[in-house]
């Protein structure tokens, strides 16, 4: 009797089961029919894909130079006793930068003056000499002036017939020795005068010897030409300097240019005034300059050629600093979107496309420079014409459907 009643029961269970489990079937479909339904998204804003005429720009690459360095070299051979600059410091203007051996050329000055001071004596003795000739040339003339004298009353008293003719020859023959005695005084005189114009000769040569040895001796201690800053040392204590070759680079302090290499095929665009936006990332400097100088000459293996721009004074800026250059050549056509469209993914930027049937898609984009205040250049990934999302992007999803309106 128990089985008989155990057998119907059994039977209603497994008729609940099926039933149970086919309930849970359909409910799993609705749900994935449900969910299969795209979502649809308020509140967002959109704009049509344009083009607009931006800047054709070229960016190069330049560095920051001294304008005026200078090459500090020795004038003379000989060895370097001290060496009072290093690298870096800065120098004032005709600061002792380094002394060389100087014992020679001390020894030249010393010789040179022993010459000038023994000329100098020649000239006091030639002087004398001419002061003794001009001497006896006074004495020569007062006894010629008083055998003239005699020689006039003499030819009075020959003419009254008071004297001989014999005591008036003797006093005119003095005449004529004391006029003689005048002559020759006058070329001693003469000869007196050469001798101090050689001795004068003498003592400006043995001056202009020792000048030219006190100069070659100032030529021992180097010098900076020019107030700036020491970038290179190219000598140490005890080795030997040679005329012609650097001791020291100097540059100036202040003055500051751009030099940038541009590309032949660009030789027509930049000239004088051409304005350069400059940006030194490491001095925090931007700016826009002119070009000042455009080098004629290219070079033949780089195919470039050199401008220079001066740069204005900022605390930042040193010699040898990068600098990255834009160079406007123009307007070009590009396709341009706010900033506000593009939603980053990763390492990749896109943006949200309206498709067909107001669909969202996330497309992704290529960017380039940024043209204005918050907008940004597509270089590939959308086309004119296209209707994007530009507000809102926060909560579109791909596949999302626009709401109606929108």
């Amino acid at each position: 009797m128990i089985k008989k009643f155990m057998a119907p029961g059994l039977a209603g269970v497994a008729v609940l089961v099926l039933l149970v489990g086919c309930g849970g079937k359909n409910e799993d479909h609705a749900a994935t029919t449900r969910s299969a339904e795209p979502a649809v998204i308020s509140g967002m804003q959109f704009a049509t894909v344009a083009t607009e005429a931006v800047p054709l720009v070229r960016e190069l690459a330049g560095s920051v130079q001294a304008a005026v360095v200078s090459q500090v070299s020795a004038r003379i051979m000989g060895q370097a006793l001290s060496v009072l600059a290093a690298e870096g410091d800065v120098v004032k203007q005709n600061q002792l930068l380094a002394t060389l051996d100087d014992r020679e050329l001390r020894t030249k000055v010393l010789q040179a003056e022993a010459g000038k001071r023994q000329a100098e004596a020649g000239l006091q003795q030639a002087a004398a000499g001419r002061h003794q000739a001009e001497a006896g040339l006074h004495q020569a003339e007062t006894q010629r002036e008083l055998a003239t004298a005699t020689h006039a009353r003499f030819r009075a008293l020959l003419d009254g017939r008071a004297i001989s003719r014999q005591e008036y020859e003797q006093v005119a023959a003095q005449e004529q020795l004391a006029q003689g005695a005048v002559a020759q005084a006058e070329g001693a005189v003469t000869q007196a005068g050469g001798a101090v114009a050689q001795a004068e000769s003498a003592v400006a040569q043995a001056a202009s010897a020792v000048e030219e040895a006190r100069t070659w001796l100032a030529f021992a201690e180097v010098h900076a030409p020019a107030a700036g800053r020491v970038i290179a040392r190219k000598i140490d204590a005890g080795s030997m300097a040679t005329p012609g070759a650097a001791l020291f680079v100097i540059e100036q302090e202040g003055h500051l240019r751009l030099e940038l290499p541009v590309d032949s095929a660009l030789s027509g665009a930049v000239v004088r005034g051409t304005p350069l936006l400059v940006g030194v990332e490491a001095a925090g400097f931007t700016g826009t300059v002119p070009v000042t100088d455009v080098v004629a000459a290219g070079d033949p293996v780089s195919r470039t050629f050199l401008v220079r721009a001066d740069l204005p004074l900022s605390p930042g800026l040193r010699s040898g600093q990068y600098a990255r250059v834009t160079l406007a050549l123009g307007t070009r056509d590009a396709v341009t979107v706010p900033a506000t469209a593009l939603v980053r993914r990763g390492q990749l930027d896109g943006a949200f496309v309206v498709e067909t049937g107001d669909r969202l898609a996330y497309r992704i984009v290529q960017t380039g420079r940024e043209t204005a205040a918050g907008r940004r250049e597509i270089l590939a990934g959308l086309a004119a014409g296209e209707r994007i999302a530009v507000g809102g992007v926060e909560r579109a999803s791909d596949g999302a459907r626009v709401a109606n309106g929108q």
